[in-house]
């Protein structure tokens, strides 16, 4: 599956928000991303998109920073003070570095680079709305669950259940209230507060070698350096059965860094590690909502998030061709 034929199978439900003043760049996203999602809406300026937003029900926004009347620092901290888990993607140039802790503070955690490259646009997005979709679609399924249930059975004969509440039923989600009772109550799953630590303290010395990627540092070694933290985490995860799958995917990962011919690669392959930022985008959000916040409500969501992401970076590093080359941007 190509990057948009993905993209298309989470976005088609959803509306898109776009806020930038630049008219050529927002019809040039919007005429594209109207060929994806449900619904695309349009502003030039914050206040406009603020009166879009308290008017519809948006599931992405995708905003510049720098606009007339309101710009999409104001804009992000309004929105989120409406809707705190609300999904922001944040257009940013070079000179708008000095505004992203403030931008952090307000909870944006999503950022793509002006001017920015078509792969890393597309990808950003693709995971913004695989994580919406994904948490809709177990939103939805708990609530049939819950309707099966509740459902008052008149004779001692019992009820088959529908094929849909079967599939619910049958659907091993696992949040992470559950997730840490079951370490509690279990003996054989082993994780020690200790390694909670050791899980964040690899989550931040993995962002400081995406850092040093964008600086223009990469080389194998780095790479290599990488792999060893991915291979750290695969430890403590591998203790916990349910956990192992996912744990896999780290050392498929870090094999593939450390395999990889990387001299052999052009300046172009090279360049696609770039991506592993992404990446670390899903090994972040995976700590933080499992093992920090606690509050995800299924914690194989995000193995499923970071398998498409090692398979894009795959894609990209050995030049496997997308079939979808009419989607570009300027």
């Amino acid at each position: 599956m190509t990057i948009f034929k993905e993209l298309f199978s989470y976005t088609k439900t959803l509306t898109l928000l776009i806020a930038e003043d630049d008219i050529i760049l927002n019809e040039e996203i919007s005429s594209l991303t109207t060929l994806l999602f449900k619904n695309v809406r349009t502003a030039y300026d914050g206040v406009e998109a603020l009166a879009i937003y308290k008017e519809e029900a948006i599931d992405v926004v995708l905003s510049d920073i720098t606009m007339p009347n309101m710009n999409g620092i104001e804009l992000c901290r309004k929105i989120k003070m409406l809707n705190s888990d609300q999904d922001i993607i944040l257009l940013s140039a070079h000179d708008d570095m000095k505004y992203f802790i403030e931008l952090i503070d307000i909870g944006v955690r999503q950022f793509v680079h002006k001017p920015f490259k078509d792969e890393e646009f597309w990808y950003k997005l693709s995971k913004v709305c695989e994580n919406i979709s994904l948490t809709k679609f177990y939103a939805q399924e708990q609530q049939e669950e819950t309707k099966e249930l509740e459902k008052v059975i008149p004779s001692k004969t019992v009820k088959k259940p529908t094929q849909s509440a079967a599939s619910v039923l049958a659907k091993q989600q696992l949040s992470s209230e559950k997730f840490f009772e079951q370490i509690r109550q279990d003996e054989t799953w082993n994780l020690a507060s200790d390694d909670i630590t050791t899980l964040i303290e690899i989550s931040d010395d993995f962002e400081v070698y995406i850092n040093q990627i964008y600086e223009g540092e990469l080389t194998h070694k780095l790479l290599i350096d990488m792999s060893f933290l991915l291979k750290k985490m695969q430890i403590i995860l591998s203790q916990i059965k349910v956990m192992r799958e996912m744990a896999a995917l780290f050392v498929e990962l870090a094999e593939f860094m450390q395999e990889v011919d990387f001299d052999a690669l052009e300046d172009e392959q090279k360049q696609a590690f770039k991506m592993l930022e992404f990446i670390y985008d899903d090994i972040a959000r995976f700590v933080q909502t499992v093992f920090v916040y606690k509050d995800t409500i299924d914690i194989h969501y995000l193995r499923d998030s970071l398998r498409s992401s090692i398979e894009q970076l795959k894609i990209a590093v050995l030049k496997a061709p997308f079939e979808e080359e009419e989607f570009e941007l300027f």
